[in-house]
């Protein structure tokens, strides 16, 4: 799964809603980030045939995380750190697995 805006879009609204930004922001980030994790796993959920795929487990994770319906209600602070770890997630993912098909 070679989809640059898949993996990039997260990444790059991740990293700027490190900034303050008004809150209809941050509920557009949701839906992004969900569906992009949502999709990946599912991506993976279907080539894998199972879910005993780490990364289908960790994408669905953040997918639920970042559910823009269900919303997790956190301190900003912690949502900081969240989100740089799920900037790591989506970079490891998108060597790991993005690139997974220019390699094979």
């Amino acid at each position: 799964m070679n989809n640059k805006p898949l993996w990039l879009a997260p990444i790059l609204l991740l990293l700027i809603a490190l900034l303050p930004l008004p809150y209809a922001y941050y509920q557009l980030m949701r839906w992004v980030i969900c569906g992009c994790a949502a999709y990946i796993a599912y991506q993976y959920h279907q080539e894998k045939k199972g879910w005993d795929n780490k990364a289908v487990i960790v994408f669905a994770a953040v997918a639920v995380l970042y559910n823009p319906i269900n919303t997790v209600h956190l301190f900003k602070e912690a949502w900081m750190v969240i989100n740089v770890l799920t900037v790591a997630v989506f970079v490891y993912g998108w060597r790991k697995l993005g690139n997974k098909a220019k390699v094979e």
